[in-house]
């Protein structure tokens, strides 16, 4: 069963604007009365898209520890080297875990069977405990069964080692009388490349984080992008991505990109930074982010670090030097289109000067 915590705690994950959550209930009622989350589930229908709805819900579910969890982990570590197609026909040996059907599209529909507890009259019925103390007649939204759905989404994620999308709930017991079984369509996620990531960046600043990556294409830097945490984000409006641009020879990473719809921010990684920096006229707000916003070297203060690091990275601002971790610098965010041009710049001087 579905609980109004973690319904909200997926809603904030999910980037639902706050003057939408505030119109919600999350109020916990004692003991175990089905028509609060029912009412929260028709509330959720009215206000949010049918795809935040499928997001929020299939993060919920029950049973995902104990047996379940254990048989489809070790079914994860049996067929690790077999293909999502193999392990898809496989499933079924795995109790509880009913028979997908692999559809044309490369989705995928579980349908969950064989359970008969007195709820409905019809062929099926929902084996969901809350459900039970409904009275007869009623009808209730396919959305609640998004519930039933992240369990299933749960247990498919680890036995196929990728992360997956409730992308419909085709039908359900609750709604057709119980003619209808639960039956939810996935489909796995694929991870954007670089021509598409930008979609996922905040509106305002999609045309920077273009801009960033034509920069790498030009230095002919290699990339990769990974997630951010959570390791398994919905594809939806809140999924994070660190792009990581690396130059080749000598191996070193240039810059990083981060970002979800929620934020932006580069870490430029200027180890000669003092070297051409009065070579630009630089924003306040930049200088400001690169004195404060970096973490001090802790060696040059006095501290310990690894053997293998070649000490902190100096910056004079005002006739003052002071070393920055290279770990930690330089982080930027919240800059201007013309400000984010000069870091852009600074990059590409950097890679001139460490090739030169």
């Amino acid at each position: 069963m579905p609980g109004m915590k973690k319904i909200k705690e997926s809603m904030l994950k999910q980037a639902i604007p706050n003057e939408i959550i505030e119109q919600f209930d999350f109020t916990e009622v004692k003991g175990y009365n089905p028509e609060p989350m029912l009412a929260l589930i028709d509330k959720m229908d009215e206000l949010l898209t049918k795809e935040q709805c499928l997001a929020i819900m299939g993060e919920q579910g029950c049973c995902k520890g104990g047996k379940r969890d254990n048989d489809c982990k070790a079914f994860a570590k049996e067929h690790a080297g077999k293909t999502v197609e193999e392990k898809l026909r496989l499933i079924s040996n795995v109790e509880y875990m009913m028979s997908p059907r692999i559809n044309d599209d490369g989705t995928f529909t579980v349908t969950m069977e064989g359970y008969q507890n007195g709820v409905h009259t019809g062929k099926t019925t929902c084996s969901c405990g809350m459900i039970k103390k409904l009275k007869q007649p009623f009808s209730v939204s396919p959305t609640y069964c998004g519930c039933c759905a992240g369990h299933f989404r749960y247990h498919y994620q680890n036995m196929l080692g990728l992360p997956i999308k409730l992308k419909e709930i085709v039908s359900s017991p609750l709604d057709t009388d119980g003619e209808e079984p639960c039956r939810f369509t996935f489909e796995t996620e694929k991870k954007p490349t670089l021509d598409n990531v930008s979609a996922y960046a905040p509106s305002g600043d999609i045309n920077t984080v273009n801009m960033f990556i034509s920069l790498a294409k030009d230095l002919n830097l290699s990339s990769q992008i990974n997630y951010t945490r959570p390791k398994i984000i919905e594809f939806n409006v809140n999924k994070g991505y660190k792009c990581v641009f690396t130059r080749k020879k000598p191996k070193r990473v240039m810059f990083t990109l981060d970002f979800s719809r929620k934020h932006f921010s580069v870490k430029a990684n200027l180890y000669d930074i003092d070297k051409y920096k009065d070579s630009f006229k630089l924003s306040e707000n930049i200088i400001s982010q690169m004195q404060t916003g970096a973490w001090n070297c802790a060696w040059y203060n006095g501290g310990t670090c690894s053997d293998k690091c070649r000490r902190g990275i100096p910056i004079t601002i005002n006739g003052k030097t002071e070393y920055k971790c290279i770990g930690g610098a330089f982080t930027l965010r919240n800059l201007s289109e013309d400000e984010w041009r000069q870091v852009a710049e600074l990059i590409k001087k950097e890679a001139e000067e460490k090739l030169s």
